[in-house]
């Protein structure tokens, strides 16, 4: 009876849109066995699929064979193929009883799931990714009355790669030192990769808490971009974060166009704006009002123009409209840092400001006077960090990035082929780099996160002024129950084997694991990637994107096809972005896709 399913062709999928029901009880080694079946997808790369592969000959092998169970998987490799496989298998009466649900899919399709009662073993899964799939499908909030209707499995978050070799070819000198360590580096000791400051030619050099350090700083809208003299020291520290400025003052050292023809084409590419307007507290999507009456009390956020503000305090600070407590290193949500009461009416304006009854809304008194005392700092808006976004490549900008279809479609192959320096990409990818590059010609670090210095012109000057959040998103793929499933004890079983063993095997090779225990495991793999801690630190922290915010992906298409096709592609300027017609047509979207 056993008949492994193998990357099965999605059009067979929909034409017999069932398994064979019929066999149910009578497969496994021992002909007994209660089968499962399982329909997956692998987040576009095919060495996801060949891991769910082996998880599922492990699971057959091991855990199920002891419990009488046995799973038959069948695999889709392109995520709107896995689309179509859920809506004919979640509706069957004889479909899978077992679905991955990438996180753009979660959301249509969580009515046709089971809630997860009881033990389901999520209490090592990491809060940003567990609270996903906490849902209520009626209202389409996480509200009060969601349920756990999925478990995540594995998550693929998005990284900065960058080519050291590149860097090297340019005078760049790489380092691994944790911010706590660099003390003892500058006295003389050895840094992740076992090289002293002599090894490297730095012995005069002190080396700052900069992710990139250079004897000429670029500073944005403060001096001017120039290329490094022949001797100037330039360092990269792949454990700390970069700040907007220094990651475009490495992307253009790295550029031959900048650089008298050394280094790469390109020196910085990302299709996601997410970790520059997140670093800041900033969103695409903004909660107004009560958000009571199907989605008018939802705003598109990106030309939003308030200054942000982040807590400082130990002790938090409490939201004075949503009553929520914010910890340290959150930031204010919009209607918290807006003077604005409940059942008034806020509106967006066309300028990327907010009007409340009528008027112009203004920043709330308590929120300066705690910025003043040191509680919250300020931060810029979520409009500054969409402009330093666009410098990367929208029309009239120095264009260190590829288009948007270039980064999209090739950035991994410009990266390995050296005309790409740095990348944001996840980390499935790393797969493909580690085909085509030496582990140790490249790394991968933080995202960009915003960050100003005390004196940021000032070489010597280390000293933080005021920080934003790390920040990155992640394709999260969840694992759900069909509410028809005829075994849904049995499946609940694999299920919770997915979220809990099976995650010692994803750490060990390479992949996103979702489970806080076998965090030690992944920092303890070498082979696959250098600095694994980066990876951890993205699995703990990452969001989803916006893809995934309501059921209906619809309400992104037309502001984010003019950002990709327009801004990113060098078409369009960010200040036509920010008009009032995108505005305008995203608020008419969000009500929409509020269903």
């Amino acid at each position: 009876m056993k008949h492994k399913l193998k990357f099965i062709a999605v059009s067979i999928l929909v034409m017999a849109a069932v398994f064979l029901a019929g066999c149910k009880g009578f497969g496994g080694p021992s002909g007994d066995a209660q089968i499962v079946y399982f329909s997956y997808y692998s987040d576009s790369d095919r060495n996801v699929l060949k891991e769910m592969e082996d998880l599922i000959d492990e699971f057959n092998s091991g855990y199920g064979k002891e419990n009488d169970i046995y799973v038959e998987g069948a695999g889709v490799s392109s995520i709107g193929d896995q689309n179509v496989v859920l809506s004919t298998q979640l509706t069957s009466s004889t479909g899978a009883d077992v679905v991955t649900l990438p996180d753009e899919w979660f959301k249509p399709h969580a009515k046709n799931l089971e809630p997860l009662d009881g033990d389901v073993g999520t209490e090592s899964i990491y809060e940003n990714l567990y609270s996903r799939v906490v849902y209520n499908s009626d209202s389409g909030l996480h509200d009060e009355n969601a349920k756990l209707l999925a478990v995540p499995v594995y998550n693929n978050p998005a990284v900065l790669y960058v080519n050291l070799s590149v860097l090297q070819s340019v005078g760049v000198v790489y380092i691994s030192v944790e911010e706590d360590d660099l003390d003892s580096f500058n006295a003389g000791g050895k840094d992740e990769n076992g090289k002293t400051k002599s090894d490297l030619g730095l012995s005069d050099v002190t080396v700052l808490k900069k992710g990139f350090q250079r004897d000429t700083p670029y500073v944005y809208g403060v001096n001017k971009w120039q290329s490094p003299a022949a001797d100037e020291t330039m360092i990269f520290n792949d454990k700390i974060a970069m700040n907007w400025d220094e990651t475009d003052d490495l992307a253009r050292i790295c550029m031959n166009s900048f650089n008298g023809g050394k280094g790469a084409d390109y020196g910085f590419g990302t299709q996601w704006w997410n970790s520059y307007v997140w670093s800041v507290g900033g969103d695409c999507l903004l909660k107004t009002n009560n958000y009571q009456d199907g989605g008018v009390g939802y705003n598109y956020g990106l030309a939003e123009d308030y200054s942000n503000y982040i807590v400082l305090s130990d002790q938090g600070y409490q939201g004075e409209f949503t009553g929520r407590h914010y910890a340290k290193g959150e930031t204010l949500e919009l209607l918290d840092k807006l003077e604005v009461q409940k059942g008034e009416e806020i509106t967006p304006d066309s300028d990327g400001s907010f009007r409340v009854n009528g008027q112009k809304a203004k920043i709330r008194n308590s929120v300066s006077a705690a910025a003043r005392e040191g509680t919250l700092a300020q931060l810029p808006s979520t409009k500054t960090a969409m402009t330093r976004y666009a410098l990367l490549s929208a029309a009239g900008s120095e264009k260190v990035s590829p288009d948007y279809a270039t980064v999209k479609d090739n950035g991994i192959t410009y990266f390995t082929n050296d005309r790409l320096a740095m990348i944001v990409e996840r980390v499935s990818k790393l797969a493909t780099v580690n085909s085509k590059m030496e582990i140790g010609d490249y790394t991968v670090t933080y995202t960009p996160v915003y960050k100003e210095y005390v004196s940021p012109a000032d070489a010597s000057c280390d000293e933080v002024k005021t920080q934003g959040k790390y920040a990155t998103h992640s394709h999260m793929t969840s694992v759900g129950i069909r509410k028809g499933s005829e075994v849904k004890k049995e499946a609940l079983v694999f299920v919770k084997w997915l979220a809990g063993s099976a995650q010692k095997k994803l750490a060990e090779d390479g992949f996103g694991c979702v489970n806080a225990e076998y965090e030690s495991l992944m920092l303890s793999v070498t082979d696959w990637t250098k600095n694994t801690a980066i990876i951890n630190e993205a699995n703990k922290i990452s969001g989803k994107g916006d893809w995934a915010y309501l059921k209906s992906r619809s309400w992104i298409d037309n502001w984010a096809t003019f950002l990709n096709s327009g801004v990113a592609s060098g078409n369009k300027t960010i200040e036509e972005f920010f008009g009032a017609n995108v505005t305008d047509q995203a608020n008419a979207d969000i009500k929409k896709a509020f269903v």
